[in-house]
């Protein structure tokens, strides 16, 4: 798997493991998908990470970065990544 897709799955699955509906967006009935961008050192370490799409609200792309930050650093003992790895990881919101 290539380091995009392979970093990709891991960060998507460790800010799962952590992720909680923010009260406040339960409360007013708000759903979404944020799309993070995020660039990501040899080491696991986040070098730059920013919304490329919005959920349309800032109470759940605060969340999703939130959730990016705590998910990070990548313990990366047996794996070898580029310098940089770019990945774009979906978070999606449902009431359901």
């Amino acid at each position: 798997m290539a380091d995009g897709a392979w970093l990709g799955k891991s960060l998507w699955d460790r800010m799962n493991a952590h992720k909680h509906y923010p009260l406040m967006a339960r409360r007013m009935g708000v759903e979404g998908r944020v799309v993070i961008e995020a660039v990501i050192d040899a080491r696991g370490q986040i070098v730059s990470a920013s919304i490329a799409k919005s959920s349309g609200s800032e109470i759940l792309d605060d969340d999703a970065m939130a959730l990016l930050k705590a998910a990070t650093p990548l313990k990366l003992e047996h794996v070898r990544l580029a310098e940089r790895t770019t990945v774009r990881i979906p978070m999606v919101y449902s009431l359901d």
